[in-house]
């Protein structure tokens, strides 16, 4: 939704757009990182009536994006040292951190040649910049919610010691399914017989279950309209 806030702000995407947008993140959470914005721009050159060059604006949304939610990591993972220490995040995850300074240091070079990088004018920077930091901060909010609405019981302060493990993760580049990892992730740092953790491991099932069930519907629906098309046309045929 706040993806097309942000692309009818920019492009004028009209309504149709949203299925595209969900295709968007579906590919990005269950193939790969930033391979649904290659889909996205596909599909934006190829209906010409949203705009004409649409690099740009896929470009600049996902570095303002990118740098915020770096910003949201580093400051939930401060917050939370001493915990993430205590349950041996850094030994247990590996050498798969380090790969997250890289998306941390492209973040620092964006900031450095801010100019030369982005290629939207800064009223249209910051009003992504603002959309992308109410996007944060409500699915951090929704997040929470639903452990704290299955889990009254638990401190507050674990939820955020694990926001932060799941933002950490987020930054990892090149891995597909990152809620699975997270959730892969909490049973062996919680152990197996962690009710937190086995409440972590069946969400991102759910999540994952879910985006297959918004895949299936969205072919279905592509499909019913093709037969419809078809339809109308050998009924025009047979007319003339």
């Amino acid at each position: 939704l706040f993806d097309f806030v942000i692309f009818r702000r920019l492009w004028n995407m009209p309504v149709a757009g949203i299925e595209a947008l969900l295709r968007k993140n579906i590919i990005n959470e269950v193939v790969l990182g930033y391979s649904g914005e290659a889909y996205l721009y596909v599909w934006a050159r190829r209906a010409t009536s949203v705009v004409a060059e649409p690099f740009a604006a896929i470009k600049d949304a996902n570095i303002v994006s990118a740098l915020l939610g770096n910003l949201l990591t580093l400051v939930l993972a401060a917050v939370s040292a001493t915990q993430l220490r205590d349950l041996d995040f850094a030994r247990q995850l590996g050498p798969a951190l380090w790969s997250g300074v890289i998306p941390l240091a492209i973040s620092l070079g964006v900031l450095f040649f801010g100019r030369r990088v982005f290629s939207l004018r800064l009223g249209q920077l910051v009003y992504v910049g603002v959309a992308s930091c109410l996007r944060l901060a409500i699915w951090t909010g929704l997040t929470v919610l639903v452990w704290r609405l299955a889990m009254p019981e638990v401190q507050p302060g674990l939820w955020i010691v694990l926001l932060a493990i799941r933002y950490l993760i987020s930054r990892i580049p090149l891995i597909s399914n990152k809620d699975l990892v997270f959730g892969n992730l909490m049973l062996l740092l919680l152990g197996a017989h962690s009710t937190v953790a086995t409440l972590l491991a069946a969400l991102a099932l759910v999540t994952l279950v879910m985006h297959l069930v918004v895949t299936v519907g969205l072919g279905a629906l592509d499909l019913a309209r093709r037969f419809r098309r078809a339809s109308v046309k050998s009924k025009a045929e047979a007319g003339s």
